[in-house]
C-alpha cells in the first residue's frame, strides 16, 4: 500500500513557554550554612519551565556530587573520578525563565570536586578556596513552592555533595556530612517534569533535521544553530525526546574542515541540553565529493564513499551517551541508539548510504535481536520525491529498494524509515503480510534562505503519527502535514 500525500500549506504558530514569577533571596557564604529564603507563596505552576534533567554522578571514594545537564558530560566525568550514575536528580530550566536564578558550577582541580551555586558570596567563598568557576550550567528556583523542593548542601572535609532527597540528606548527616542548608529549588525527579516524554500521556515527538549542507558554508549563516536553538526551547511544548539528522550535515570538506566545524558546533546546543540525537551519513559527508559538491574528479567512488574520517573526527563515538553498538567498532557510520518515550522502547539505526550487503544483514540481526524495541531506520537515500522507493544503488552497494526488501519488510517492529537527499517531502505507508505498517518520511529542501525541521509526533495510545515541518527563520513555512494512524507498536 502506498500513499504520498502533500496537503495545502498550513500555518503554525509559535510555541510559548509559561513565564515563572519568582521572589529573590541572599544566600550567606559557605564560611556557614547556606540559608534559603522564606517560603513564601508561589503560583502552582512555578516550575513550568523546568523541563531539563539535571544528572548526577558520585566519586565513590569521596562521595561527593557532580550535576551536568549533559549526558555526554556525565559519562566523560569518570576520568575525574565520578563513576557512579544516579541518574536524574532533580529538574530544572535550561535558560533562564522569568525569576529563576542562574547556578554556577564551581571546580577545585587539587581536590576534583564540584559545587553548584547561586549567590556570589558564596562563589566568592568557594574561589577563595580554589575552586574555579565554570560559568551558568541551568536555572533554578530561589523560593520553595508545591512543585519546587530543596536541594540540599552538605560538606564533609574538602568534599561538597548536593541531594534533592531529605532522606539521602539524612543519612549523609549521620554519617559525618555538615549540613550547609539549602542551595536553591528544582522539580522533584520522582516523576517525569512537566513536558518531558511520559509526563502526559503517551504522545511525544521526535524532530527530524534534513540536510543541512547549504547552512555551514558561510560563518555569518547560524540558521543551523538556530534550529537546534529552538528545538531545546520548545523541548517541553513538543514533549521532544529526540532528534535525527538524515545526512549531508555538510556539503564538502576543506583543509581546514571549516564546515564540519561550523555543524558541530550547531549540534552542540543539542549535546549542552542533554537532548540525544544521532546523524546518518550523505554523500556530501565522505570523500567521494569535493570542493563545490561535486563527485571528485579521478578517484572511485565507491570506495572514497565509505572514507568518512573527517565526520568520525568531529562526531565520534564517544559523543553519543545513546548510542549502543556499531558495525565497525569506533565509528558511527552504522551504529544503533536507544530512547524511551511514550510507555515503548526505541532503536534508531543509522546506515550508510546505499550499505554494503554485510552492514544490511548486521542491521537485521540487531533489529530481530530486539523484538519489544520499536525501530527507527535513518539512511540518507531511500524515497524518490513521489513517494516511491529508490531503485538505484548509484556509488554504492544496496539500492533502498532491497534494503526495504531485505530489512524493512521483514522484521515487524522497524516502524519508521527517514530519509533525505532528494526532493522536498514526501511520506509512504507500506503494510506487510502480517499486518504490520511502516511508515516512510522524505524530507530535503536544501534551502538557501530559511531552516526547515520535520516533527513527527507519536502518540503511543492513538497508534498515529503526525508528521508537521516548521522552520524557526520562517515561521509561516508550510506543515505539509500528514496523519498516519493504525499504528501498532513492539512491547
Amino acid at each position: 500500500m502506498l500513499s504520498v500525500r502533500r496537503p495545502p500549506q498550513l500555518k503554525v504558530s509559535g510555541l510559548r513557554r509559561c513565564a515563572l514569577l519568582l521572589a529573590g533571596v541572599l544566600l550567606t557564604g559557605l564560611t556557614s550554612a547556606v540559608t534559603a529564603g522564606p517560603a513564601s507563596a508561589a503560583p502552582t505552576d512555578v516550575c513550568s519551565g523546568f523541563d531539563q534533567a539535571i544528572l548526577m554522578r558520585l566519586n565513590p571514594t569521596t562521595t561527593s556530587s557532580l550535576l551536568t545537564r549533559s549526558p555526554g558530560e556525565a559519562s566523560g566525568s569518570s576520568r575525574y573520578g565520578y563513576t557512579v550514575d544516579e541518574g536524574p536528580e532533580f529538574y530544572a530550566a535550561a535558560t533562564a525563565v522569568a525569576g529563576s536564578v542562574p547556578v554556577r558550577r564551581l571546580y577545585n582541580a587539587a581536590t576534583r570536586d564540584f559545587v553548584a551555586l547561586t549567590q556570589q558570596s558564596d562563589i566568592s567563598a568557594a574561589q577563595a578556596e580554589g575552586y574555579a568557576d565554570q560559568g551558568v550550567r541551568f536555572y533554578a528556583s530561589p523560593t520553595v513552592s508545591d512543585c519546587a523542593d530543596p536541594v540540599y548542601l552538605v560538606r564533609k572535609g574538602a568534599h561538597f555533595r548536593q541531594v534533592a532527597s531529605s532522606a539521602v540528606r539524612s543519612a549523609l548527616l549521620d554519617d559525618g556530612w555538615t549540613d550547609r542548608g539549602i542551595a536553591f529549588y528544582a522539580s522533584s525527579a520522582d516523576e517525569p517534569a512537566p513536558g518531558q516524554p511520559g509526563s502526559s500521556g503517551s504522545a511525544f515527538t521526535v524532530a527530524v533535521i534534513p540536510d543541512t549542507q547549504q547552512e555551514v558554508l558561510s560563518a555569518a549563516d547560524n540558521r543551523f544553530a538556530e534550529r537546534t536553538r529552538w528545538l531545546v526551547d520548545n523541548r517541553a511544548s513538543l514533549s521532544l525526546a529526540y532528534v535525527a539528522h538524515t545526512g549531508d550535515l555538510v556539503n564538502w570538506d576543506t583543509t581546514e574542515h571549516e564546515q564540519y566545524a561550523r555543524g558541530s558546533a550547531a549540534m552542540k546546543v543539542l549535546d549542552d541540553a542533554g537532548i540525544p540525537w544521532s546523524g546518518s551519513i550523505g554523500n556530501h559527508d565522505t570523500a567521494a565529493v569535493c570542493a563545490g559538491g561535486s563527485a571528485c574528479p579521478g578517484t572511485r567512488p565507491r570506495i572514497t564513499v565509505r572514507n568518512t574520517a573527517t565526520f568520525n573526527q568531529y562526531f565520534p563515538v564517544s559523543r553519543f551517551p545513546a548510542m549502543k553498538g556499531e558495525f565497525e567498532a569506533g565509528k558511527v557510520d552504522n551504529s544503533w541508539s536507544t530512547f524511551e518515550a511514550g510507555g515503548t522502547k526505541w532503536m534508531v539505526l543509522n546506515l550508510e548510504l546505499w550499505p554494503r550487503p554485510e552492514v544490511v544483514a548486521w542491521a537485521s540481526s540487531m533489529v530481530s535481536s530486539h523484538p519489544d524495541t520499536n525501530v527507527m531506520l535513518v539512511t540518507h537515500s531511500y524515497l524518490n520525491p513521489d513517494g516511491s522507493i529508490y531503485g538505484a544503488a548509484d556509488y554504492g552497494q544496496t539500492t533502498p529498494r532491497t534494503l526495504f526488501d531485505q530489512l524493512v519488510r521483514p522484521n515487524s517492529n522497524i516502524k519508521i524509515v527517514l530519509s533525505g537527499h532528494v526532493g522536498e517531502t514526501a511520506d509512504r505507508e507500506d503494510i506487510r503480510p502480517d499486518g504490520t505498517k511502516v511508515v516512510s518520511y522524505l524530507g530535503a529542501f536544501h534551502s538557501n534562505t530559511t531552516n526547515p525541521v520535520q516533527l513527527l509526533k507519536i502518540d503511543v495510545a492513538a497508534g498515529t503519527i503526525t508528521r508537521t515541518w516548521t522552520a524557526p527563520r520562517t515561521p509561516g513555512f508550510p506543515t505539509y502535514e500528514d496523519v498516519n494512524s493504525g499504528m501498532t507498536w513492539a512491547r
